[in-house]
C-alpha cells in the first residue's frame, strides 16, 4: 500500500509541475497583459522548463541514484516554493519568472527519477505499469491546465489555488515518505555514466527518444501562440491542449497494456512510432485547412506522447546493468536541450513562410521517430551483452566504490 502512496506522492508533484508548465500557454493575450511583456518573454516564461535542466541535468542522476528520497522532498520544496512565489509576485513578472524558474528546476529531478520510482516500489509485473503513471502524470497536470486556464478571470487567483493544492499535497508527501528505499545498483554511478556514454547504441536510442519528446515539448510550450495564428479562441486553445495531453495518458495505458499482453516492448514501441507518424502528418494537415478537431488532435496526442513510458523501458531494459537513473536522465536532459532548438523555429515558421509550424513538428517527429523505429527494429538484445569487457576504459570491478557496495 505504502508503494501507491509513494506513486500518488509523486504523481501530485508532476501534476502541480505541469499544471505550472502551462499555466499562461492557453491565456497568453492576457498573460500579456497582465504582465506587461511581449511574446517572446511569454515563451520564456515556459522556455523556463528546458533552460532549467541544462545545468540540473548532470547533478539530477546522481541524486537519484544516491537518494528516491532526497529526490522527491527536494522536488516538492521546489514546487512548493515555486507556486507561493507566482502568487506573491501578483503582476511582476520577474518575480514570478523566479518561481516559475523554481518549478522548473524540480522538473528535471522529477521527470528523471519515474522509472527509479517504478522499480524501486514495485514488483516486476507493476513495474512498467507503474513507469506508465509516473511517466505521464506531468502531462495530466498540463491537460487539467489547458482545459480550466482559459475560464480563470483572474491570474492571480489561479496562481493562489496552484498554491493551496501545492501545500496540502507536500504535507502528503510527508506523511507518506518518510524513509529511503536502497536499490542494488550493479554498476557505481560514475562508471554507468561513462558505460553509457561509451555504448553508440544506447546514446542512439536515448537521443532520438528525447528528440520526439522534445517536439512534444516544444509543441506544448507554445500551443496557445501557435493556435492562436491559425484564430483558435482561447477556449478552443484549451479543449485543443487539455485532448492532445489527456489522449497522451490514454495511448500510453493502450501502450502498455499491449506490452503486458505481448510480454515485451519492442512490438508496441514500433506500433506506436508509426502511429506517431502518421498523426503529426494528419494533425498539420487539417491545421492547414483551418479544421477544429479534437479526434485528430487526440490521435496526434495519444501517440506522441504515449510512447514514452515504452521508450523508457525498453532503454533501461536494453542495458540492464547500468543504473537507470543515468539513462532516463539522458532521454529527459537530450528532450529538454532539443526542445530549445525546436521551439523557435517551430513559433516562427509561420511568419516567415505562411505555413503552419507545425509542419516543421512533423519533419521533426519522421527524424526522430524514423531513427528510433530503425534502431528498435535492429538492435533488441541488452546491449551490455554486445560489450567486449575486456576492452572497457573502466574496469567496475576494480572501482573502490563498486567494492564498497558490494561489500555493503
Amino acid at each position: 500500500m505504502r508503494n501507491w502512496c509513494i506513486l500518488i506522492s509523486y504523481c501530485g508533484a508532476a501534476f502541480i509541475n505541469g499544471v505550472a508548465w502551462v499555466t499562461l500557454i492557453p491565456i497568453s493575450d492576457k498573460a500579456m497583459d497582465y504582465y506587461n511583456i511581449n511574446d517572446a518573454e511569454l515563451t520564456m516564461y515556459s522556455y523556463s522548463y528546458a533552460l532549467a535542466s541544462v545545468p540540473l541535468a548532470p547533478i539530477s542522476a546522481w541524486i537519484i541514484s544516491k537518494s528516491f528520497f532526497a529526490t522527491l522532498h527536494i522536488v516538492w520544496t521546489l514546487n512548493l516554493m515555486g507556486c507561493w512565489l507566482r502568487y506573491i509576485a501578483h503582476s511582476n513578472f520577474l518575480i514570478s519568472f523566479s518561481g516559475q524558474l523554481s518549478i522548473a528546476l524540480g522538473n528535471m529531478l522529477m521527470l528523471s527519477s519515474c522509472s527509479t520510482l517504478a522499480s524501486l516500489w514495485f514488483p516486476p509485473s507493476q513495474i512498467l505499469f507503474a513507469t506508465s503513471i509516473a511517466s505521464t502524470a506531468n502531462f495530466i497536470g498540463m491537460s487539467l491546465g489547458f482545459a480550466y486556464m482559459p475560464y480563470c478571470d483572474s491570474i492571480s487567483t489561479m496562481m493562489l489555488i496552484q498554491a493551496i493544492i501545492s501545500s496540502i499535497l507536500f504535507a502528503f508527501n510527508l506523511l507518506v515518505l518518510k524513509k529511503d528505499h536502497k536499490h542494488k545498483i550493479f554498476i557505481p554511478f560514475k562508471e554507468s555514466f561513462i558505460l553509457s556514454l561509451k555504448d553508440k547504441i544506447l546514446v542512439g536510442l536515448t537521443l532520438s527518444a528525447g528528440s520526439g519528446l522534445a517536439v512534444n515539448y516544444a509543441l506544448i510550450s507554445i500551443l496557445g501562440l501557435l493556435l492562436e495564428s491559425e484564430n483558435y479562441s482561447s477556449v478552443q486553445t484549451g479543449w485543443t491542449g487539455f485532448t492532445f495531453l489527456a489522449s497522451g495518458l490514454l495511448g500510453a495505458l493502450i501502450a502498455t497494456y499491449m506490452a503486458e499482453v505481448k510480454k515485451a516492448t519492442k512490438g508496441p514501441l514500433m506500433i506506436i512510432l508509426v502511429s506517431a507518424l502518421i498523426s503529426s502528418i494528419v494533425f498539420a494537415g487539417i491545421l492547414s485547412f483551418r479544421y477544429y478537431s479534437l479526434p485528430a488532435v487526440a490521435f496526434y496526442g495519444a501517440s506522441i506522447t504515449g510512447f514514452l513510458p515504452l521508450s523508457i523501458r525498453y532503454c533501461v531494459e536494453f542495458a540492464p546493468t547500468i543504473d537507470e537513473s543515468v539513462i532516463t536522465n539522458m532521454i529527459f536532459f537530450s528532450a529538454q536541450v532539443f526542445s530549445c532548438i525546436y521551439t523557435f523555429p517551430i513559433q516562427y515558421w509561420k511568419a516567415e513562410t505562411k505555413i503552419t509550424g507545425f509542419w516543421i513538428a512533423s519533419v521533426l517527429i519522421l527524424l526522430s521517430f524514423g531513427i528510433l523505429f530503425m534502431l528498435v527494429a535492429k538492435f533488441s538484445r541488452p546491449s551490455i551483452n554486445n560489450l567486449d569487457k575486456e576492452n572497457l576504459d573502466i574496469n567496475c570491478s576494480q572501482s573502490p566504490d563498486f567494492q564498497n557496495k558490494s561489500n555493503s
